[in-house]
This record gives C-alpha cells, structure tokens and sequence, in this order.
C-alpha cells in the first residue's frame, strides 16, 4: 500500500528546515557551512551518533561537502565537540547516511526542495535565455534580467 504525502504538513516542515538551516549557517574560509552539531539537529539525532556515521561514510564526503576546522576556528565555536563543518552539499549528503525515521523524512523533504529549486532556476534560465533573444541586447533586457534575480 502506497503511503500519501501530506502537501501541507510537508510545506511546513520545508519552511521550518529551511529556517533552521539559514539560521544556523555561518560563513568560514569564505564559505556557507553548518557546525556538525546543527547538522545533527537538523536531522534530529545526537552529535555523537553524527559524528560515528560521518567517520563511517568520510569517503562520501569530498572536500566541497566537508572539512575539519582548524584549532584557531574551533576556538570560535566553544559549545562544538566535533571539528568538521559542512557544506549545502555536505548537509545534503549527511541525511543519507543516517538510518533515524525523522532523519529519512527530513531527507526526502530536503531532496524534492532541492530538486524543486533546480527546476526553478532551469526554467528562469530557459526565459533569460528567450528574452535575450527577443530584445537582441536591449536596455529593457538588463532591467528585467535584474528583476528576476531578486
């Protein structure tokens, strides 16, 4: 038996994990990361169960999706137990590593919300694309090109 989504119930756990992820990142060696303890929070299993699964699956996790903070950025972070941070991509991965039912859940919700997103700007792409055509190099086309990045 095919178990049913519930559209609204998912939207407002997309809203309320994309609040939690914007709130928790922080930008370190010019990048947007999330501590591994908020990563555990976001998927709702302890740090230490994180970490042992990150130790497990580290050859899932390249050096664009994670790295360990030096000691003078620990410092920084005095509640972190564990050195590494991840990356939007990392944060992503983490989720499928982890076997929790709310872990698998929150995944799912994350994967279509990216997979929505990228359809999203595929098709902005496809009507910058089309637009440029039409106004051959025209100031009108600058306007509206800014317009739709905001």
């Amino acid at each position: 038996m095919e178990k049913r989504i519930n559209d609204k119930n998912d939207y407002t756990s997309l809203i309320a994990i994309e609040a939690m992820i914007e709130s928790s990142m922080k930008t370190i060696r010019g990048m947007r990361v999330m501590l591994s303890s908020d990563v555990a929070k976001l998927y709702h299993v302890t740090p230490e169960y994180f970490y042992k699964q990150v130790q497990k699956n580290i050859d899932r996790f390249p050096k664009e999706f994670l790295f360990k903070l030096k000691s003078n950025e620990l410092v920084m972070f005095k509640e972190e137990k564990f050195p590494y941070v991840f990356t939007e991509q990392g944060i992503l991965m983490s989720g499928g590593i982890l076997k929790s039912e709310q872990a698998i859940k929150i995944h799912v919700q994350m994967l279509r919300h990216f997979m929505q997103l990228f359809n999203q700007a595929t098709k902005q792409s496809d009507l910058i694309k089309k637009l440029d055509a039409l106004t051959k190099g025209e100031k009108i086309f600058d306007t509206l090109k800014e317009m739709l990045k905001k």
